[in-house]
């Protein structure tokens, strides 16, 4: 069989890293996830909008101990 026809049991995990709403690489990322949900993949989209980067975050004032990994919770919660 081939790897196009079916999917079932596969996990995909899309992870967008613009800030920039409907971006093109956001719109080929969310392509590429409806693709393979339709061939039968299990699917999460995570996009940057999404996540707590206070890094990225112009003007606002870091914690003293930064949190890592917040991005990671959906998805280890889920693995």
């Amino acid at each position: 069989m081939d790897w196009r026809e079916s999917m079932t049991g596969v996990r995909i995990v899309g992870i967008g890293g613009t800030l920039r709403a409907e971006s093109t690489s956001e719109q080929a990322l969310k392509y590429a996830v409806n693709a393979a949900a339709e061939l039968g993949a299990e699917t999460e989209l995570i996009v940057a909008t999404e996540l707590d980067l206070p890094m990225y975050a112009p003007g606002r004032q870091l914690p003293a101990a930064a949190p890592c990994g917040c991005w990671t919770r959906s998805v280890a919660r889920t693995a």
